[in-house]
């Protein structure tokens, strides 16, 4: 087991030699232990059949298949499900090379052999019905994929709540390893195949708006700010429903080889009890209804402010069904894509694939980016393990480098929002969902045709993903709270001073002074007071505002983006977060004065209104294409806050100060949170110091853009 479990991840990262000598070792062992008439056997046959399609060496692999279900029918019968998972993949080898008859017939008879003994609810029938598509597809037919891949999809989103919601992470992300197969299909299917169907269209959309950052928020969430808000009854039934879920998902694992008839009958009963309970909690609780309510664009449409649009930023990778011939190993995706999705608050949907694959637009961002960043002027504090430079004054040549900046801007708004401004018609107001690289970028420093910068043309928000539309916590009207300026020298009673990489940031200390004026009500946690524990301890405030520094650290080996799965991990989340007093002499983890986004994930932010993170690179995260940014941004959301104004690199010291006053000063005017910042940084871009985006487009807000309700703000 432990052979075959290194040749799998062996698989997962293409090391395809090593793969196969693994499997090859671990056949021999299975042999010479249990005899070559094993079931064992079959299950290794069919990994050397993986590594061997791979490799080009296609009728090397349907042979292992064919000897794989030869071996299921002899030792547990020619009705077995295992045979008919051999026959799905007969059904795959067949069509790679061309046979398409031949590959129909074998899904046929995997398709009634499966219902037969699963049932058609069974998780199964997702990959009867993905090959089903891919079927389609390759026979020329693509407009009879669409179905298939729906009944895939729905039959994953039953699957979703049970299976993330327990288990272990690396059982989470094997499962949404699937997930984002058929994602990525779906996509495909609608770009590539079908580009003027809308039905297709409208499942690309909604399959996207349901999955990007799932597997993340199975990672943190737990239902841990919804059970603090159920009454004793209502959590009584969250437990039970977590144990129901638990007994449906090790069933499911379990799967059906010794008695298949037995397991569908225990499979039923199950999903029978925890659609029971699902119904019971959902009268119970109006909290759970909403948050339990599946996503559909007429919901999504709905929650759009009037004339307003989402714009949904999609990656993907089109899966290549041309025929294979023998010794031919290409790749079975194409390069990665972008894609946008525009929804209008009136349910109208339009669509538009960008021009070019995905990382020349990475690239181009990239370049953008760095010009912006040269213009760097009195930062406040860089991140010590980030290896960036001391501060640097000044910009130096100020317009040599905004007419760089203006040019590269101008250069990506081709590339990537000139073709949206078609799709946005008369929208008064875009709510945009980037996704990949495009999360680190200021969409409002882009540079239109006319010479504009784009926030002079169009009011815009941010949200990680359109989902984040639905199901917000109703505002808290609690007093707000500052922490800002800790002392991250600060030794533990008794203890010698330290003196560690974080250095103090002299302008929080006039920043929070500043941005007190507006908020009488506010509590003050300041240097010592300013502890990791004091965040921890937060209980939804109306307004959390912290000033200090944050950080991000990129991921060891190499671009995050690049990830063929689309998926991060926990360990993700380790890597971004904020800076505490005490944090120069360390301390045990629950209170060593750094508060990482996996911790954050937990505080109780539930209804918080605005959450202000003035500090350095707080919105920036380890990005992984189809699951949002991990990182601060994502953890603020689960934490349940509504919106969030964070940074996006290492912010000039005095900008922030002048950019947050002139954000309060809106504020305690009623305008909205998107208005406030959108009128602040107009503001500070019609001044000569601040004209440069470097200084105004650092900050971008993220989540709710409406005016704050209930809270005491004093102009």
């Amino acid at each position: 087991t432990l052979v075959e479990l290194s040749a799998q991840l062996a698989l997962a990262f293409n090391h395809n030699d090593d793969a196969e000598a693994l499997l090859e070792r671990a056949l021999a062992s299975r042999i010479a232990t249990f005899g070559p008439e094993h079931r064992a056997v079959a299950d290794t046959q069919r990994g050397l059949a993986a590594v061997a399609s791979r490799q080009g060496r296609l009728k090397e692999a349907e042979r292992l298949i064919k000897a794989s279900r030869s071996l299921d029918e002899r030792v547990m019968g020619r009705d077995h499900p295992d045979v008919a998972a051999a026959l799905l993949l007969e059904a795959e080898a067949r069509r790679d090379r061309g046979a398409l008859k031949e590959a129909r017939r074998a899904w046929r008879r995997a398709r009634d052999l499966t219902q037969r003994q699963l049932g058609a609810e069974h998780p199964a029938m997702g990959d009867v019905w993905w090959e089903e598509a891919l079927l389609a597809i390759s026979e020329g037919a693509p407009e009879q994929a669409t179905e298939p891949l729906h009944r895939a999809a729905e039959l994953e989103e039953r699957q979703l709540a049970i299976n993330l919601a327990v288990g272990s992470e690396r059982q989470k992300l094997a499962f949404m390893r699937n997930v984002v197969r058929t994602t990525q299909l779906i996509l495909a299917l609608h770009l590539r195949e079908s580009p003027d169907d809308e039905r297709a269209a409208r499942l690309a959309l909604t399959t996207a708006l349901r999955r990007k950052g799932r597997a993340l928020e199975a990672l943190t969430q737990g239902h841990g700010a919804l059970r603090r808000r159920l009454d004793p009854t209502a959590r009584a039934l969250l437990r039970e429903l977590g144990r129901a879920r638990e007994r449906y998902a090790a069933q499911a694992l379990v799967g059906p080889r010794e008695d298949p008839r037995g397991h569908q009958r225990r499979l039923k009963d199950l999903a029978a009890r925890l659609t029971s309970l699902e119904r019971e909690l959902s009268q119970r609780s109006a909290l759970y209804r909403s948050q339990a309510a599946p996503v559909t664009l007429p919901r999504v449409a709905a929650a759009l402010p009037p004339g307003g649009a989402l714009v949904e930023f999609v990656a993907f990778r089109p899966p290549l069904v041309e025929p294979r011939q023998e010794g031919d190993a290409r790749p079975r995706w194409g390069e990665r894509r972008y894609a946008v999705y525009v929804l209008h608050a009136d349910g109208a949907l339009r669509w538009v694939e960008l021009s070019g694959d995905a990382a020349s637009i990475n690239a181009a961002a990239a370049r953008f980016r760095a010009a912006l960043l040269r213009c760097s002027g009195r930062q406040r504090g860089a991140a010590p393990f980030t290896g960036a430079a001391a501060p640097t004054g000044p910009c130096a040549q100020p317009e040599r480098n905004l007419q760089e900046v203006r040019r590269l801007g101008q250069e990506l708004y081709r590339r990537v929002w000139a073709p949206v401004e078609p799709l946005l018609g008369e929208a008064s107001h875009v709510v945009v969902a980037p996704e990949g690289d495009l999360h680190g970028v200021p969409l409002d420093a882009l540079t239109t045709p006319a010479g504009q910068f784009l926030i002079e043309r169009r009011a815009m928000s941010v949200v990680t993903t359109g989902r984040d539309l639905l199901g917000g916590a109703q505002g808290s009207t609690a007093p707000p709270l500052i922490i800002a300026d800790p002392d991250y020298d600060l030794a533990p009673e008794g203890g010698a001073p330290t003196r560690g990489a974080w250095r103090r940031l002299p302008g929080t200390g006039a920043e929070w002074r500043a941005v007190a004026r507006h908020m009488p009500r506010a509590a003050v946690r300041t240097r010592s007071a300013a502890t990791e524990q004091a965040f921890k301890r937060v209980r939804a405030p109306g307004i959390l505002h912290v000033a200090t520094h944050g950080f991000f650290l990129a991921e060891e080996g190499g671009d995050a983006a690049a990830s063929d799965d689309g998926l991060g991990s926990a360990a993700a989340l380790l890597r971004s977060g904020l800076v505490f007093a005490g944090a120069n002499r360390g301390g045990d983890g629950q209170d060593d004065g750094v508060l990482t986004a996996l911790e954050l994930a937990s505080v109780d932010l539930w209804g918080t209104q605005l959450v202000v993170l003035s500090a350095c690179q707080t919105g920036l995260g380890d990005v992984r294409h189809g699951q949002g940014v991990h990182g601060l941004r994502r953890a603020l959301v689960q934490a349940g806050a509504q919106s969030q104004l964070i940074s996006l690199w290492q912010v000039d010291d005095d900008a922030t100060q002048r950019l947050m006053g002139e954000v309060y000063a809106r504020l305690a005017e009623g305008r909205g949170r998107a208005a406030a910042l959108r009128g602040a940084q107009l503001k500070m871009l019609g001044e000569g110091p601040y004209q440069h985006p470097y200084y105004w487009a650092g900050f971008v807000l993220v989540g709710q853009w409406g005016p704050l309700r209930g809270l005491e703000l004093s102009p």
